[in-house]
């Protein structure tokens, strides 16, 4: 655990030579672990539709899984328990699962009211310009359709809103009306249909960071060369598999080279970040602190339930056919299921990802 290995020991010559040297080989093993994935997308642009990509895409998931539930939140009540017997850190896993549920909501909702605004402000000036004769052609008059019409007359009637197609994430939400509209009209135009997986990204970004900031930081305060080397070996690893966890995320079709690079920069230096924090500090810090354990507790316990509610309500649904990213302009509407040959084989990855996180809980 990250709040048991950060404690002090006696320093010793080499200690900060081997931090340094630590702290390069996990840059690119972080590299190598979040580029496989856009690599393999990049030469091969079919490669999404082969067997062996949707597994690996499932053994990523149970990777994110076994994180959450083996590192993070073990480590967060590792630290917590020292302070207190009350469940903070599932309390904060908790916080961390609400909180991406309401941002993915909230934004949701807003851009939907903006979208329908710029629906009705658009009717009502394709209906006056058809008065005034100036040769445009009016959906009401022309007869276009009755998802046109419904789309211009719903935030106005609330009435036609129809009630089997709630708004329940950003994936449907550019298909649904909303009488909410929080944002300005003008960001109607510009609508972004790779929202949904950018928000998942995002997220899915936000809570590895954190965890590897504090990891960093960890191994940054370290004044043994023996316990360097041995958390180096064993952070190799969790980097590099929590990378390709990450780059199968960020290599969806609807993400574009320049959400792929952030991707890639944030995971990638989030871990020498806390490590050069920690060596700069390294001298007048004590991580056996009732302040320190809060702080690092809490921030593991929240990255952790981000990352349930990212593997559980978007990866494992679109590993297992429930739902579909991956088609503009398209509800959360049920899917096919798969072969029963390949989904044996998903199923066998995700117990293989979340197999080789707990060997490395383990080993740490």
């Amino acid at each position: 655990a990250a709040a048991a290995i950060m404690g002090h020991v006696p320093a010793d010559d080499n200690a900060l030579t081997a931090r340094v040297l630590s702290l390069m080989i996990i840059i690119i093993c972080s590299l190598c672990g979040v580029m496989y994935p856009l690599y393999l997308v990049s030469k091969h642009n079919d490669v999404r539709s082969t067997e062996w990509y949707a597994t690996l895409k499932t053994a990523s998931t149970g990777l994110v899984l076994g994180v959450a539930f083996l590192h993070l939140l073990d480590d967060a009540d590792d630290a917590l328990r020292q302070e207190s017997e009350y469940p903070f850190a599932s309390f904060g896993a908790l916080i961390g699962v609400v909180l991406v549920t309401a941002m993915e909501q909230l934004v949701a909702i807003s851009l939907v009211g903006a979208k329908s605004e710029g629906s009705v402000e658009a009717g009502l000036k394709t209906s006056s310009c058809n008065g005034s004769g100036c040769g445009h052609t009016s959906s009401y008059q022309n007869g276009a359709g009755d998802d046109a019409a419904g789309a211009v007359a719903a935030p106005s009637d609330p009435s036609k809103i129809n009630p089997a197609k709630p708004l329940t994430s950003l994936s449907n939400a550019q298909n649904h009306l909303a009488v909410l509209p929080l944002l300005k009209e003008s960001s109607a135009r510009d609508f972004p249909d790779d929202l949904p997986a950018r928000m998942e990204i995002f997220f899915l970004e936000v809570s590895i960071s954190l965890h590897s900031i504090v990891l960093g930081f960890g191994l940054g305060i370290m004044t043994s060369t023996t316990a360097v080397v041995s958390l180096t070996i064993a952070l190799t690893f969790h980097q590099f598999f929590e990378g390709i966890a990450l780059g199968m995320a960020a290599a969806k079709p609807e993400l574009d080279q320049q959400v792929r690079a952030g991707a890639v920069a944030i995971f990638t230096l989030s871990l020498p970040l806390g490590g050069l924090v920690g060596m700069l500090v390294a001298s007048g810090v004590s991580t056996d602190t009732p302040a320190s354990h809060w702080l690092l507790g809490g921030c593991n316990a929240v990255a952790a339930g981000m990352l349930m509610q990212i593997g559980f309500m978007h990866f494992l649904q679109e590993d297992f056919g429930c739902i579909n990213h991956h088609h503009e302009h398209q509800d959360q509407a049920p899917m096919a299921p798969d072969e029963p040959g390949l989904v044996h084989k998903k199923l066998a990855a995700l117990a293989a990802g979340v197999g080789c996180m707990s060997v490395l809980a383990v080993w740490g």
